[in-house]
């Protein structure tokens, strides 16, 4: 494995495809188009962020998002962060622990959110990730472990 700060070639691609609006490319059948959750504003080197347009059938009956759809925004954005410093093309990753605190219900129309590598090492990688109100108060954080895999290994 590389030692660099650099993302794989392989990976690089699939995120700015992902920017680009090109996703379907790559997931035109999977659980994130089902669940709206597609689309990257932005993302670098453990870095990434997006602002979501929350889709009215994903709230409670009294108008707030419901908890269960902010955890899988969180899956969705700790794993595109966790992407980002995937160094080989051959790498793979499967989310082993998430883990989301709320602060506040979300009533608004869009909630951004920024995910961040805390530390990459052989095997393991350590994300967070931040949801925000219109507002810009925090209204929720996901921290999450993705187990580092390659080839084959991924499907098991």
């Amino acid at each position: 494995m590389s030692s660099e700060r650099r993302t794989s070639d392989r990976h690089a691609e699939i995120l700015d495809a992902i920017v680009g609006g090109a996703e379907e490319t790559f997931e035109k059948k999977g659980a994130m188009h089902h669940l709206a959750l597609t689309g990257l504003d932005g993302w670098e080197y453990g870095r990434c962020w997006v602002t979501w347009t929350i889709d009215d059938r994903f709230r409670n009956y009294d108008g707030s998002l419901f908890g269960g759809y902010l955890a899988a925004m969180a899956d969705r954005i700790v794993s595109m962060a966790t992407m980002s410093v995937l160094h080989e093309n051959d790498e793979r990753f499967r989310t082993t622990q998430l883990q989301t605190q709320f602060w506040r219900p979300i009533f608004g129309k869009t909630l951004k959110a920024e995910g961040r590598v805390a530390n990459r090492s052989r095997r393991l990688i350590h994300v967070e990730a931040d949801f925000f109100t219109e507002e810009g108060k925090i209204a929720a954080r996901s921290t999450a472990v993705n187990m580092i895999t390659r080839g084959e290994a991924a499907r098991d």
